[in-house]
């Protein structure tokens, strides 16, 4: 009987959630506050917009849109690509993985929320905390 209960107390202490499949995590997400400790950073006013595109096929791009118009009207694109890759979504866990050069960067992300509008991301190994909107 404890068996069935254990893993539920785990997941209700530790946030994760087990059932995150790619269809509902996939989609366009925008960066729109950092948080670490006690500082917390909003980012709904910066002239660009850090956007997380997850595609069910378990590829991911991440990109700035401009969303200024005087840098797009100097000739910048509106979308400036940083990097792309393929990610795993697994008990509570997302892990990213895209290269840098000839190097394979894996970052892994606990999901602490995930709703149909909103997304909370924390880094495994510095607990920065990422939240995202549709």
């Amino acid at each position: 009987m404890h068996k069935v209960y254990i893993p539920l107390v785990l997941l209700i202490l530790f946030g994760c959630k087990a059932n995150i499949d790619k269809t509902s995590i996939s989609g366009n997400w925008t960066l729109f506050k950092e948080q670490k400790g006690n500082k917390e950073v909003d980012l709904g006013e910066n002239p660009t917009a850090v956007v997380l595109n997850l595609k069910e096929n378990g590829y991911f791009i991440f990109y700035d849109k401009i969303n200024d118009e005087g840098i797009t009207e100097s000739g910048v694109n509106k979308i400036q690509e940083r990097f792309k890759g393929q990610y795993i979504i697994s008990d509570g866990h997302l892990e990213m993985k895209h290269y840098v050069n000839d190097s394979l960067i894996t970052e892994i992300y606990n999901v602490k929320d995930l709703s149909s509008e909103k997304l909370v991301l924390q880094e495994e190994k510095s607990g920065l905390l990422l939240f995202w909107k549709r």
